[in-house]
C-alpha cells in the first residue's frame, strides 16, 4: 500500500510510522523536521514541510505526485495544542492551532483526492481528539479545530 502520514516524527504519527513501516507498504511522511527519522525507515520518503503554509502543501503533494500516482491511505496526524484561556490567547496561537489541526486537514486531503481516486480501497484518516466534545477551560480553539476536523470528516463520508 501506498501511505501518507502527515505529523509523522513525534507522538501518534511515529507510531504510525512505525506500524506502516513494512516491505509492502509505500510510505510518505510530511513534516516540519523529518531529518530525525533520516536512515531509520527504509519505505519511507520524507518530505519537510510547514502544514500551515498552502505553498508548502502544495510542495509537498508536488512531491508525492512525482513518487506515485496513486495513494491508499491518507493519515492527516498533525497538530499542535496550546494550553491557554481563550483571553490570554494571542491572534498567532489561534492562526496556529486553525491552520495546523484544521486547515491543513482539507487542504492536503483535496490536493489528493486524484491520487486517492485511483487507489482500488482508499482511506482517508483524520486524527481528532475527545476534545471536539468537550468544553475544558484552556482548549477553546482546540477544542474549536478538533470539531471542526470531525464535522468535515463525516462529511467526507456521506
Amino acid at each position: 500500500m501506498k501511505i501518507l502520514i502527515t505529523g509523522g516524527t513525534k507522538g501518534i504519527g511515529l507510531a504510525e510510522v512505525k506500524l506502516f513501516d513494512t516491505p509492502e507498504n509505500q510510505l510518505f511522511i510530511i513534516a516540519r523536521h523529518t531529518e530525525s527519522l533520516d536512515n531509520i525507515f527504509k519505505n519511507a520518503v520524507l518530505i519537510n514541510a510547514d502544514l500551515t503554509k498552502p505553498e508548502d502543501i502544495e510542495g509537498a503533494v508536488v512531491k508525492v505526485k512525482s513518487q506515485t500516482d496513486v495513494l491508499d491511505i491518507l493519515i492527516n496526524n498533525v497538530g499542535v495544542m496550546i494550553m491557554k484561556k481563550f483571553e490570554d490567547m494571542q491572534n498567532e496561537d489561534i492562526n496556529l492551532m486553525l491552520d495546523l489541526n484544521l486547515r491543513s486537514h482539507m487542504l492536503i486531503t483535496k490536493s489528493l483526492l486524484p491520487l486517492l481516486s485511483k487507489s482500488d480501497n482508499p482511506r482517508v484518516i483524520f486524527m481528532s481528539s475527545m476534545a471536539a466534545k468537550s468544553s475544558l477551560v484552556g482548549e477553546s480553539v482546540y477544542s474549536a479545530a478538533k470539531s471542526g476536523v470531525t464535522a468535515f470528516a463525516n462529511v467526507l463520508r456521506s
